[in-house]
C-alpha cells in the first residue's frame, strides 16, 4: 500500500518483479518510492521493459516518462468515487482531498462524479486472493516451522489462506473480473480518478481497530480499502502528500490511471505537487 508522506508509484507490469519477495502473484506492483514525482519518474525510466524472468512481464514499448513533467491538465478529466472513496473517512482526511479536487477543477480539469457499487464487495475479494496467495508461497516455511521467528500478526495473515476454499478463491476472481469491467467503463470517461490513499492518518503503533466517526474498523481492513482496487484490477497509481491532520500527522493524495496509461497518470500527480508544498513539509514529532 502507497503511503501518505512521500511520493509512491506502482507501475502496473512494466516494472520486474523477479528478485522481488512475492506477497501475491497476481496483485503485487512494483515502482519507486521517492521524495518527488519527478524522481519516481526517472526511476521508472531506468527500470521499466519487459523481463523474461518475470513471467507477468507485458512487452509493450516503455516511453519517456519525463515528457509528462511540466504538462498542463487543463483537458484532464477527474473522476470522483463517491460512494467507496468517501464513504467513511476522518474528517480532515476528506478536507485534503476535497481541497486537491478543488485544485484541478482551478486549473481547468473536468470533475466527473461516479458511482462503483462493487466496491461495497471487492475487499473480501482481494482478502481471499492475498492471504492464499501468500500461504501458498509461505507453505514450505509453515511446513518446517520457520515462521516462528515471525511477528504475531505477520503469522497470523501468512497462515490465515489455510481458511481460503477453492469456491472462494474462484468468486474472488469472477469479482475482480467484474470489476475490471466495470472500471473499463469508468475510464471511457474519465482521465484519472482521485481519492485518499488511506481513510485515516497514522494510528498507534499496537492498535488492531480504529475509530472513524461512529464505526470501530479493523487497522487491515481501514489501511487497504481505499488502494486495494487498483492492485484487484490492476491499475498504475500514486499516492503523494496533500496536507496535515489537526494534529499534524500527513494526509495521502491517490491517483490512479488506465491500463498502460501512466503518462496522463504522472502528469496529473506532477501538476498537483508543483502546485503545493507539501513534500518538503514535515509532522511537528
Amino acid at each position: 500500500m502507497p503511503i501518505p508522506s512521500r511520493s509512491a508509484y506502482a507501475f502496473v507490469l512494466g516494472v520486474s518483479r523477479a528478485g522481488i519477495v512475492p506477497h501475491s502473484w497476481s496483485l503485487d506492483h512494483a515502482g519507486p518510492l521517492s521524495y518527488t514525482v519527478a524522481d519516481s519518474v526517472y526511476a521508472l525510466n531506468a527500470i521499466s521493459g519487459h523481463d523474461p524472468k518475470d513471467p507477468g512481464s507485458a512487452r509493450t514499448d516503455v516511453p519517456d516518462f519525463t515528457a509528462a513533467l511540466g504538462q498542463p491538465i487543463t483537458d484532464l478529466r477527474v473522476g470522483i468515487c463517491r460512494n467507496h472513496m468517501f464513504d467513511n473517512n476522518q474528517p480532515d482526511v476528506d478536507a485534503a482531498i476535497e481541497a486537491a479536487i478543488r485544485f484541478y477543477r482551478d486549473a481547468g480539469a473536468q470533475l466527473v462524479e461516479f458511482d462503483l457499487p462493487i466496491l461495497a464487495f471487492g475487499l473480501g475479494a482481494i482478502f481471499a486472493i492475498e492471504l492464499s496467495s501468500s500461504t501458498a508461497y509461505h507453505s514450505r516455511n509453515l511446513a518446517s516451522g520457520a515462521v516462528t521467528g515471525f511477528t504475531n500478526d505477520v503469522r497470523t495473515l501468512v497462515e490465515m489462506g489455510r481458511l481460503v476454499t477453492g469456491p472462494d478463491y474462484l468468486k474472488a476472481e469472477q469479482l475482480r473480473r467484474v470489476l475490471i469491467d466495470d472500471l473499463a467503463k469508468v475510464f471511457a470517461d474519465v482521465d484519472v480518478i482521485i481519492g485518499p490513499t488511506c481513510p485515516l492518518t497514522a494510528w498507534p503503533i499496537g492498535k488492531w481497530t480504529v475509530r472513524i466517526g461512529a464505526q470501530d474498523e479493523s487497522v487491515l481492513a481501514a489501511s487497504w480499502r481505499l488502494t486495494y482496487p487498483w492492485n484487484l484490477a490492476g491499475l498504475p497509481a500514486i499516492s503523494l502528500p496533500c496536507g496535515f491532520d489537526s494534529t499534524g500527522l500527513p494526509t495521502g493524495l491517490q491517483l490512479a490511471g488506465r491500463p498502460f496509461d501512466e503518462m496522463t497518470l504522472i502528469r496529473a500527480a506532477d501538476a498537483y505537487e508543483r502546485g503545493h508544498g507539501w513534500k518538503d513539509m514535515h509532522p511537528k514529532l
